[in-house]
């Protein structure tokens, strides 16, 4: 089996699981160094680093790693440790395998098509859900992002969420995101957002908690959707969008140390840098 070839269906598929590398061998040893296997989400392995008390030990060592999202070494002393007739030592790292997150993009206006344009360049597997031809079509959203002609109705009704997926709604129409967001709140996803103003973001909020959606379900929604970059164009929305996207896919699991600025008002740390020249005097009249 090409262990290489399977990590990329998996990964086309949205199936996680583990990638198991052996690193480093001493002493009698059942495999050797670059010996692969694959655990996949329910248990099931494909490959092999030397079967018995060792398998089963990185198997479970492969459900918390995929559990974490973070890669792990182990060592293992396969006589003293596990029991084994070898003798010897070896070494394993696990790594997560993670599928391509879906991002699933309501309306292909002029934000949606930024969106959609920079989310596959960050690696998002990217629908567009629009009717409208002349707007969903791809001269205006090229590459591989799959366009959904139809109306939000029909695509929800038979929408299935995953624990991965993101879905962004910044749809022409008022009525058509509250529509949507009512719908995406009782999925079990990774992340909901909806572009609009404070004040139509709050009026949208209220009127579905009037109808009887709880507020808990709610408050995990992103909107106005975004990180706060005081972005004005289409462009620079759509980079908040992804930016905001790849913060959520990344905060919990980063190795990363060195990291930017932190994510507070631009406008206030305008005015703090300012400040000091203010302080300073007055000009020279």
């Amino acid at each position: 089996m090409d262990i290489h070839r399977e990590i990329t269906r998996m990964q086309t598929a949205g199936e996680a699981g583990v990638h198991v590398l052996v690193t480093s061998v001493d002493g009698h040893t059942p495999q050797v160094v670059g010996a692969r296997m694959i655990v996949t989400e329910d248990g099931e392995v494909q490959g092999t680093i030397g079967g018995g008390r060792l398998e089963r030990e990185v198997i479970e060592c492969s459900r918390e790693v995929l559990a974490s999202g973070l890669p792990a070494t182990r060592s293992f002393q396969l006589k003293t440790e596990l029991g084994m007739c070898c003798g010897g030592q070896m070494e394993v790292y696990m790594e997560p395998i993670v599928a391509r997150e879906r991002l699933i993009i309501f309306g292909a206006g002029h934000v949606g098509a930024a969106t959609a344009r920079l989310a596959t360049e960050c690696d998002f597997d990217v629908t567009v859900v629009d009717v409208r031809e002349e707007w969903n079509n791809s001269e205006r959203i090229p590459g591989e992002v799959n366009l959904e002609r139809c109306g939000h109705e029909d695509f929800l009704a038979g929408l299935e969420g995953r624990p991965r997926d993101y879905l962004v709604i910044v749809t022409h129409n008022h009525d058509h995101d509250r529509e949507i967001l009512a719908r995406l709140v009782t999925l079990d996803v990774g992340y909901v957002g909806m572009i609009g103003s404070t004040r139509k973001v709050q009026k949208t909020l209220r009127r579905l908690e009037l109808e009887g959606i709880p507020k808990e379900e709610l408050a995990p929604v992103h909107a106005p959707i975004g990180l706060d970059i005081c972005a004005e164009t289409p462009a620079e929305i759509a980079v908040a969008i992804v930016g905001e996207m790849i913060r959520v896919r990344r905060e919990s699991k980063s190795l990363k140390k060195t990291r930017g600025a932190p994510v507070t008002s631009i406008s206030d740390r305008s005015v703090e840098r300012l400040r000091p020249a203010e302080s300073s005097g007055g000009g020279e009249g």
